[in-house]
């Protein structure tokens, strides 16, 4: 028993879980049910099989790009003891940036240097120069209330206390404002620690 096969589904792949599994467990030759680690969420194919990259291949094809992870790995060492997770569309749902680009109506000009930076027209740190220098002369309070509208990402404090309850230390890390931070590292990351990469200048009202 070398191997285990997760299936983790999406909130629309909820629905065909347990078909595909059944379909998945055909094709793998497994002669019983999975363990199911949630109901209609996620289960467990434990395998003879000594391929990861090929149990994960047959069981893609299967699935047919139903909104359904797939994760085959040793069962040797599955458990973790260790999560570092990015904050920004991973632990919260938003992008910071573009929250304050919206408020200063200024978000298609953010977009586009993103853009721009993602097709490699520009290297990163260019970008972040530009995008920030837009920020100038931004009240402090855009900062706050952008920070009050932060939202964890569904899930993100569940995985976080697996993953203690387990043993595993859990960290952040943010290239983002410390401002936005700060708050997300001291809930469901607490009393862990994080890693900013930059902060904001703030010495007066305006930045």
């Amino acid at each position: 028993m070398g191997m285990v096969l997760t299936l983790i589904a999406g909130l629309h792949g909820r629905s065909q879980l347990r078909h595909h599994a059944r379909a998945i467990g055909v094709a793998l030759g497994v002669g019983s049910e999975p363990d199911w680690l949630a109901p209609g969420e996620a289960c467990d194919f434990i395998l003879d099989a000594t391929s990861p990259a090929g149990v994960e291949k047959t069981a893609r094809a299967v699935l047919e790009g139903a909104a359904i992870d797939v994760l085959a790995q040793p069962v040797a060492g599955r458990r973790k003891h260790l999560l570092v997770a990015d904050m920004e569309s991973t632990i919260i749902e938003n992008e910071m940036l573009d929250e304050l680009a919206e408020r200063l109506g200024i978000r298609p000009r953010v977009a586009e240097i993103t853009r721009r930076a993602m097709n490699g027209e520009i290297d990163f740190v260019t970008a972040l120069e530009a995008r920030v220098g837009l920020l100038k002369g931004m009240e402090t309070g855009v900062l706050e209330d952008a920070a009050a509208q932060i939202r964890l990402m569904p899930g993100a404090r569940a995985l976080v206390a697996t993953m203690r309850r387990a043993g595993a230390a859990t960290a952040l890390v943010s290239g983002g404002f410390t401002v936005f931070a700060e708050p997300v590292a001291g809930s469901p990351f607490t009393p862990n620690p994080w890693w900013p990469k930059s902060r904001a200048g703030i010495s007066t009202t305006p930045i």
